[in-house]
């Protein structure tokens, strides 16, 4: 009868309890190869768990950074114009998120010539929890707007992103602020009308006398204007047309293109002399 020492009856045992085959101790291998044995069992033990861990901090970093941007359409902006804005983002996290909203923070465009227009944070995702699956894609409007003395660059929009990891939390996540890029031309994409110089001639006019009023104008945009009607308002002032009305009609004015308008007034009798000169401004529409 082979007796066994309190080691390898503990061995006996611990397999037992790890329903593994079970061996009479006859069967068993010497104890060195049994030893040998064990410290493999740690060695494999000990690498799953380093990989658990590993897969544990990675899981917690796709975690961290959940959302990214994909595409941005359309990147080019122009003066005086405002624009929507299509912003495609990914859920690049490993858990669905819940209660999704993207926000363009405004405060930090302060002193920026792009400005967002209307609410700048809105909700994305499927109603009624927003929610945004992993590896799921969904898109958010932003309308934008440009001051026409805007320089030309590219201007960097920052956006956040919030959501929940359970449609019931209130407890909100919070993404890095993630930056896209537009760009801002240096003329309007459509047709816009500036005015560089009014005249008159003569250059005083006097009550009871007729002249010309001379406005020279610009196609300052990027697009044909194909038709035209500059008219000279004078409601309310001692101006009335001469000879006809005070519209002037135009076609076919090309982007960059400069052109002028003519209005031939008479001065009512009454118009006031107590000074050398008085102003009006005339409204032209």
């Amino acid at each position: 009868m082979h007796r066994c020492s309190p080691l390898s009856a503990l061995l006996y045992l611990w397999l037992e309890r790890q329903e593994k085959v079970i061996f009479h101790l006859n069967d068993l291998l010497s104890m060195r190869r049994l030893a040998a044995a064990l410290v493999m069992l740690f060695l494999v033990c000990n690498a799953t768990s380093a990989a658990a861990i590993q897969q544990a901090l990675s899981s917690s970093e796709i975690e961290k950074g959940k959302f990214c941007i994909l595409r941005v359409s359309p990147t080019e902006l122009h003066p005086s114009e405002k624009t929507t804005v299509r912003i495609t983002l990914k859920n690049m996290g490993n858990r669905s998120a819940y209660r999704v909203s993207a926000e363009v923070l405004a405060e930090k465009l302060k002193g920026a010539p792009v400005k967002v227009v209307g609410n700048a944070r809105k909700s994305v995702g499927d109603y009624p929890y927003y929610a945004v699956g992993t590896d799921r894609e969904v898109t958010v409007e932003f309308d934008f707007f440009v001051e026409r003395n805007a320089t030309p660059t590219v201007y960097e929009i920052p956006l956040c992103v919030y959501w929940t990891n359970d449609f019931e939390s209130e407890t909100a996540e919070r993404s890095d602020i993630l930056y896209f890029g537009l760009r801002v031309s240096g003329v309007a994409a459509q047709s816009e009308i500036d005015i560089l110089n009014v005249s008159t001639d003569p250059e005083v006019l006097v009550p009871g006398g007729t002249g010309r009023i001379t406005v020279e104008m610009q196609n300052v945009g990027k697009a044909r204007i194909r038709t035209l009607n500059a008219v000279l308002r004078t409601e309310r002032t001692p101006f009335t047309p001469l000879n006809g009305d005070l519209e002037v009609h135009f076609r076919e004015i090309a982007p960059g293109e400069r052109f002028i308008a003519e209005f031939h007034i008479a001065v009512e009798h009454h118009a006031s002399e107590v000074a050398d000169r008085i102003y009006y401004e005339l409204p032209l529409v």
